[in-house]
C-alpha cells in the first residue's frame, strides 16, 4: 500500500498541496530515520555475533585422548599414588572453599547453562574492551569453570542429562574459560 496518493496531491488546491507535500516529505523523513535505527541495531548484532563466531574459531578444541581398558589395571603403584595424588589435588579447592562462595557455586550449577554462556560473554567482552581483569571477573571466571565442571561430572555419573545443544554450549563455555585462563 503506498504511502501517499500523488493523484489526491496533484488534485489540491496550491496552499493545501504544498502542505500535504511538507507532511508526506517529514513521515519520509521519519521512515528513513527509523530504518537508519534498525541498520545500525542490526550491524551491532551483526558485529557482536561475528566476535562470538571469532572467539569460537580460534579456540581449539581437546581432542579426547586414547584409553586402553586394560592399562587402568595393570598400573604400578606408583603410578595408583600419583593419579589418587592428581584426584586429590582437583577436589581439594572445593573442600577449602568459604561457604558462601561454594553456595555461589552451587547457584551456578543450578543455572541454564545459556544463563552461564551469557555471564562468561560478558566478562569476556569486557575484558576485551578495557584489556584489564578484575578481581571479580577472576572469580566470576573461576566459579562458572567450576559450574561446568561440576555439571560434566554430575552428567558422567548421570545426575544431569543434557541435551545436545546443551553440551555444545557448555564446550563454547569451555573454550572461552580457556581463552580467558591463558
Amino acid at each position: 500500500m503506498p504511502l501517499f496518493d500523488l493523484d489526491k496531491i496533484k488534485k489540491l488546491p496550491p496552499d493545501r498541496r504544498i502542505k500535504a507535500l511538507e507532511e508526506l516529505k517529514e513521515e519520509i523523513q521519519k521512515l528513513i530515520e527509523e530504518r537508519k535505527k534498525e541498520i545500525e541495531d542490526a550491524q551491532f548484532l551483526l558485529e557482536e555475533a561475528e566476535d562470538e563466531l571469532k572467539v569460537l574459531l580460534e579456540i581449539e578444541t581437546p581432542k579426547a585422548k586414547k584409553v586402553v581398558i586394560e592399562d587402568l589395571f595393570t598400573r604400578d603403584e606408583k603410578e595408583k599414588t600419583e593419579e589418587l595424588e592428581r584426584i586429590a589435588r582437583e577436589e581439594a579447592p572445593l573442600r577449602a572453599r568459604p561457604t558462601e562462595e561454594l553456595a555461589y557455586i552451587n547457584s551456578l550449577r543450578q543455572k541454564p547453562v545459556d544463563d552461564l554462556y551469557n555471564k562468561v560473554m560478558d566478562v569476556y567482552k569486557q575484558i576485551s574492551h578495557t584489556g584489564i581483569e578484575t578481581l571479580e571477573q577472576r572469580r566470576t571466571i573461576e566459579s562458572v569453570k567450576e559450574a561446568i565442571y561440576l555439571k560434566e561430572k554430575d552428567m558422567q555419573d548421570r545426575k544431569y542429562n543434557a541435551t545436545e545443544t546443551v553440551k555444545e554450549r557448555m564446550g563454547a563455555i569451555e573454550k572461552v574459560l580457556y581463552r580467558l585462563s591463558n
